[in-house]
């Protein structure tokens, strides 16, 4: 066997087995919490219809009912992650494409669009809804009480908020820095589409990548992105491709033998 294949199988199985790990380890913790919030509503339910005389006291009672909400989505998506990351993958039935394929483009990618793009990829890892599920909570607890409470919850809540405010620049001057420091980006490419490779072509790249070398594909609003490592991808921008093209491009990566991420 090709020393080259068996490193990517052994690169496969080690990704394969991490992430199964981490998925284990979120469907433990969140099922964990989930039961705890659980138990907790229950024994509250249970106590109000053994004691319908105590009295049920709460300055705001929609706040605390919001926050119950927040945290149980939030303990839900990432409990479907988890799951999402153990279950044995599924791949997408390959379908056959007989055709010739010859599509070239050109185009230069958009700073807006690809700042747009890191946002989104973003927004989607599960961290960011627990830090913003805990923020909103941390709001709400502090909303809802006063006195040492708030004086308590004002430097962290402040410090949150401006996390959370700054996090939108923080991510735009990243993908600033990133664009300007990439020179394939300063320039108008070629793109050469077949039926074994993609060939892009600029002043400063004259690079040929076969379909077999790329693992995975992730469908974007606006980009079609190839990984052939896990960081690493290939973007071709959709806005590059005609109406005919677009769907001859379709009927042709249906054909690929890649895990799809939509």
């Amino acid at each position: 066997m090709d020393i080259s294949v068996l490193a990517q199988i052994i690169y496969k199985l080690n990704q394969l087995i991490m992430n199964k790990t981490k998925g284990w380890i979120l469907i433990v913790f969140t099922s964990l919490l989930l039961s705890v919030f659980l138990l907790f509503f229950l024994i509250i339910i249970a106590d109000t219809i053994n004691h319908p005389e105590k009295p049920f006291n709460l300055p705001n009672p929609i706040i605390p009912v919001i926050g119950f909400i927040v945290v149980i989505s939030l303990l839900i998506l990432g409990f479907t992650n988890g799951l999402k990351m153990v279950r044995k993958e599924r791949k997408h039935i390959v379908s056959i494409y007989s055709k010739s394929l010859d599509i070239k483009l050109i185009g230069k990618i958009e700073f807006g669009n690809y700042r747009n793009l890191l946002i989104r990829n973003s927004i989607k890892k599960t961290n960011i809804f627990i830090f913003l599920g805990f923020s909103t909570l941390l709001l709400l607890a502090t909303i809802n009480n006063s006195g040492n409470t708030l004086r308590t919850n004002l430097p962290i809540l402040f410090l949150l908020l401006v996390v959370v405010l700054f996090t939108p620049i923080l991510t735009h001057f990243q993908a600033k820095k990133l664009y300007e420091s990439n020179k394939i980006f300063q320039e108008t490419l070629e793109y050469h589409i077949t039926n074994d490779s993609i060939q892009i072509k600029g002043i400063s790249v004259n690079s040929t990548l076969k379909w077999s070398h790329f693992f995975k594909l992730k469908e974007t609003k606006g980009f079609f992105m190839f990984f052939h490592g896990e960081n690493v991808a290939t973007l071709i921008e959709k806005q590059m491709f005609n109406s005919e093209n677009l769907k001859e491009f379709y009927e042709f990566i249906n054909s690929l033998d890649l895990k799809f991420d939509k």
